[in-house]
Formats: structure tokens, sequence, C-alpha cells
């Protein structure tokens, strides 16, 4: 190894700065976990089903566990 090394830290972002960062805000009382992803970003949609039937809305705590995509709709 030597100083001009480059690593690909592209998978750390999430887990080191975007979770800590989240559950700092958490911890502060300036956001919830339950809160909907769509209340920050208005364009954020549900899933929709192969019947076309839409999802519940994401919580913040979905994107963090990468479960955004896998919410379905009413059955």
């Amino acid at each position: 190894m030597n100083e001009s090394m480059i690593f690909d830290l592209a998978s750390l972002t999430k887990p080191v700065a975007t979770a800590t960062s989240i559950l700092i805000l958490v911890e502060q009382g300036r956001l919830s976990l339950e809160e909907k992803v769509r209340d920050f970003v208005p364009q954020f949609s549900p899933y929709v089903d192969e019947k076309g039937q839409p999802g519940e809305d994401a919580r913040i705590w979905h994107l963090l566990r990468h479960t955004a995509a896998h919410l379905t709709g009413p059955s």
C-alpha cells in the first residue's frame, strides 16, 4: 500500500454518514423514523403493485433498512 492508492468508499456512505446523521437528528428530536419520506421529498411516490394498487407511504426507517421498495398495497 502507498499514499497514492485510492479506495472506493461508496458502500460506506450510508451506514457511516447517512444513518449516523439521521440518528443524531432523531436523538435531538428533530426527526422521527416514522415520518413519511414524501413529507421531505414530495415527488417520492409509493410502490405500485402489478394490479396498480399503491402501497403504504415509505417511512424514513424503510429507507435506512432498504425496504421502501417492498411495501405492498392493500390486499
